[in-house]
């Protein structure tokens, strides 16, 4: 269903997109047919940029290991360090075993 919704939409833009760049040729009259061709052909080689900008950041974006890195930070936001043993903080471990 994504998928096919996804192709509507991008069919859409496109559609509308050819028709935003020929507005002056359907006004003027000269050759709407050529300026629309035009447009999709514009607006189509825009949306393969999008698509392949996107193609190429999100993988990069997944090599970061986003999840992982909010764990890791999160595990030392929440760690208990020796001297706080050895103090015997047990108000702060509570006060960690409360907020995980």
């Amino acid at each position: 269903m994504f998928f096919i919704l996804a192709v509507i939409a991008a069919a859409g833009l496109i559609v509308v997109g050819a028709l935003i760049f020929a507005i002056e040729a359907f006004s003027t009259g000269n050759q709407p047919q050529t300026e629309v061709a035009n447009g999709a052909i514009y607006i189509s080689a825009f949306v393969l940029s999008i698509v392949i900008t996107i193609a190429i950041i999100s993988p990069a974006l997944l090599m970061l290991q986003p999840f992982r890195l909010w764990h890791i930070v999160r595990a030392e936001k929440h760690a208990v360090t020796p001297r706080q043993r050895f103090r015997g903080d047990l108000a702060f471990e509570y006060r960690v075993f409360l907020l995980c």
